[in-house]
């Protein structure tokens, strides 16, 4: 059963703990979120993937971040590959982390349109940053996505220019305890893809999805010519 990611998308991120849990989760994403990742490397047992994708009709991402890259998947490279390989098989669109080295394989994941490319550095935006982009394009993946650990707020407001300067089909954007705002900004100047959990956090800095469409907006059109900070 293949789903298209439409983008760009808002994506509810979801970190059940089995099956049962995963259904819960499902139950309280928001109606106007668009896909809904799974983030499995957060899962206390294997969970079958061909259960989860009969939990929503939605476009589902499933995800193993890896623990260099700020997940908690710590398994071989192999055991890597083969949970991909499967999450793939079974139809979904798959997280697959750049430095694997996976999507370097012609033969391996061939509709590249169920395929998003991922670069995580929690300690901060690498300098080559722009080359990482250019070469992660290469791999004809449906989505790119740079995401950088903020220290602060202006790393996270850098990072998220980056993403002002990118086109379709790229997503930047900072995470961390100062990643907020960012987050925002990064969805304000159209990356491709927008991440909000339901109930639990997975991963540092992030805004609900139902606060970042209701509250926030992120969907209305607009320009942003100034940012102003309060202080109290």
């Amino acid at each position: 059963m293949e789903r298209v990611l439409s983008l760009p998308a808002d994506v509810a991120s979801l970190a059940p703990r089995d099956l049962a849990d995963a259904a819960r989760l499902v139950g309280a994403v928001p109606a106007d979120a668009t896909a809904v990742e799974f983030r499995l490397d957060l899962a206390d047992a294997p969970i079958p993937v061909t259960r989860l994708l009969e939990l929503d009709p939605r476009p589902a991402i499933l995800t193993y971040r890896t623990a260099a890259e700020g997940g908690r998947f710590d398994g071989t490279g192999s055991e890597y590959r083969r949970l991909s390989l499967e999450a793939y098989a079974a139809g979904a669109t798959v997280d697959v982390e750049h430095t694997s080295g996976l999507l370097d394989q012609p033969g391996l994941f061939p509709d590249r349109g169920r395929v998003v490319v991922s670069h995580h550095a929690p300690f901060g935006l690498p300098e080559d940053w722009a080359g990482r982009l250019e070469t992660m394009r290469t791999t004809g993946a449906r989505a790119v996505k740079l995401v950088a650990g903020a220290a602060d707020l202006m790393a996270s407001l850098r990072i998220a220019g980056i993403q002002r300067g990118e086109r379709d089909g790229a997503a930047v954007f900072p995470m961390g305890p100062a990643s907020a705002p960012g987050r925002i900004l990064s969805a304000f100047f159209g990356a491709a893809l927008v991440y909000g959990p339901v109930e639990r956090q997975t991963a540092p800095g992030q805004i609900p999805l139902r606060e970042l469409l209701s509250v926030y907006g992120i969907r209305r059109s607009r320009s942003i010519e100034a940012l102003y900070g309060i202080v109290g």
